[in-house]
C-alpha cells in the first residue's frame, strides 16, 4: 500500500468510529450489534492489511539461496558455551546487496566407526548474521553462535550447517 492508501483507510476508520460513537450516544442498546459488528470488521480489515504488508516485506527482502554460497566453515570452540562460527560468504548476485544470512548449526553425537557409523543431531542453534555484502562480492564472517553445553573441540563430521536464508536489499 502507498501513502494514499493509509490515508484513505485512516479516513475510513475515522469516520466509522464516528459513527460509531453517534450511535452509541443515541441509543445504545438498539444499535450494539451493530457497533459489535462493524469492530469485528475493522479489527479483520486491520489484521488482513497487516499480513499482507510483512508479506510484502518479507517478498522484497527474499535473497535466491542459490546466489549464496558458503564455503571454508569452521566451528571452534571460543569462551564457556560460546562456539565460533567463520565462514567465507560469497554474493553471486550481480544485482542485489546481501544484508544478512540466517544459519542453522547443529551439533552431532557420533557412534560407530566406518560403515557403520550413525550420527544424530545433539543440539541445534539457529543464528542471524548481519552483513553488508555488496553483489558479486565475498568475504569472511565470524559470529558467535552459543549452546546449552560447554564447548570442546569438535571435528569437522562432528557438527554441521545449514543456509536458511539470505536477506537482501
Amino acid at each position: 500500500m502507498d501513502a494514499r492508501m493509509y490515508w484513505l483507510f485512516g479516513v475510513v476508520i475515522g469516520a466509522v468510529v464516528l459513527v460509531l460513537l453517534v450511535l452509541t450516544v443515541i441509543n445504545f442498546k438498539r444499535y450494539a450489534w451493530l457497533v459489535i459488528l462493524v469492530f469485528v470488521l475493522l479489527i479483520a480489515a486491520i489484521s488482513i492489511f497487516y499480513l499482507y504488508e510483512s508479506d510484502i516485506a518479507a517478498s522484497k527482502d527474499a535473497f535466491s539461496a542459490s546466489d549464496i554460497v558458503l564455503s571454508e566453515a569452521q566451528l571452534t570452540p571460543s569462551h564457556g558455551s560460546y562456539y565460533q562460527f567463520s565462514a567465507t560468504i560469497k554474493n553471486l548476485s550481480t544485482v542485489k546487496q546481501l544484508a544478512a544470512i540466517e544459519v542453522l548449526i547443529d551439533l552431532l553425537e557420533c557412534t560407530g566407526d566406518g560403515s557403520d557409523r550413525h550420527c544424530e543431531v545433539s543440539e541445534s542453534s539457529q543464528k542471524q548474521i548481519k552483513l553488508r555484502l555488496l553483489a558479486s562480492d565475498a568475504k569472511r564472517v565470524e559470529s558467535y553462535i552459543a549452546f546449552s553445553n560447554i564447548a570442546i573441540e569438535r571435528a569437522d563430521d562432528q557438527w554441521r550447517y545449514t543456509l536458511i536464508r539470505g536477506i537482501g536489499r
